[in-house]
């Protein structure tokens, strides 16, 4: 049966719950027997994730793992195996993977500074990509990206879950159909909304700030007066019991 790519991220966004996910491949079927050909980028943690719930969507064939970790890599290719699929190819270099041409799709889950040269690199080389969040370091690497998927006619998923939620959809679009004074006053609201949650942590920090100097000072203060209370039983050690005794008692 044949696989749509937006179909396919639909159903991989559910079955991962790490956003509605799609790599969506545009009306078109790639890959062996109708099938679309993923690799994961990035093993350890969240990759892990990617490699269960991919193995979930229909239509849907692991071809190869990335993970400059090699023990990493080989216990995930472990894990392949217990899920009943064949095995995938493994690499430790992203870039002899994207020389791969049985590859259809990536799916990015490095460590974060890797995001956006990762899924530039993917669309140059004719991939479609799935890129964890965040996408980018800065807004140049973000353009960067952006520019690569409409140069090179690429499909680029950010995982942002929000952004693919129904529920959140349906409000973006209730929120784009109403007239223009409602949306200026639902600003208005937000905004405000916004400062007076600034202003409670402000207040929040500042009366820990507080307690916490006045609790040192406190403690120096009480210290103090240990300290002095102490003195008379530091004589009384060191002179002995008898000494201090006859010395008040002749006092008296």
């Amino acid at each position: 049966m044949a696989i749509d790519r937006r179909d396919f991220l639909k159903t991989m966004g559910s079955s991962m719950a790490v956003s509605a996910a799609a790599l969506a491949l545009r009306g078109k079927v790639l890959g062996a027997n109708d099938r679309v050909r993923v690799a994961i980028c990035g093993v350890r943690g969240r990759g892990n994730d990617h490699l269960h719930g991919f193995a979930k969507v229909p239509g849907t064939e692991i071809a190869a793992l990335c993970d400059v970790d090699e023990s990493v890599l080989n216990q995930r290719l472990g894990d392949a195996e217990k899920l009943g699929m064949a095995k995938p190819k493994s690499y430790g270099d992203i870039r002899r993977l994207l020389e791969d041409k049985d590859i259809d799709a990536i799916s990015i889950a490095t460590p974060n500074h890797w995001h956006s040269l990762m899924a530039i690199w993917a669309c140059q080389a004719g991939k479609d990509v799935y890129v964890e969040k965040p996408c980018s370091h800065n807004w140049f690497e973000g353009r960067q990206l952006v520019r690569a998927v409409k140069k090179y006619n690429r499909i680029c998923q950010h995982g942002s879950q929000s952004r693919s939620n129904p529920a959140m959809l349906q409000a973006m679009q209730k929120l784009r159909d109403r007239p223009i004074r409602e949306k200026i006053t639902f600003v208005i609201m937000l905004i405000s909304g916004v400062v007076l949650l600034l202003a409670f942590a402000a207040l929040f920090c500042f009366q820990a700030y507080t307690l916490k100097r006045h609790s040192a000072h406190e403690l120096a203060v009480v210290g103090e007066i240990t300290a002095h209370n102490c003195a008379p039983a530091v004589m009384f050690q060191d002179e002995g019991a008898a000494g201090l005794l006859g010395q008040h008692g002749g006092q008296r």
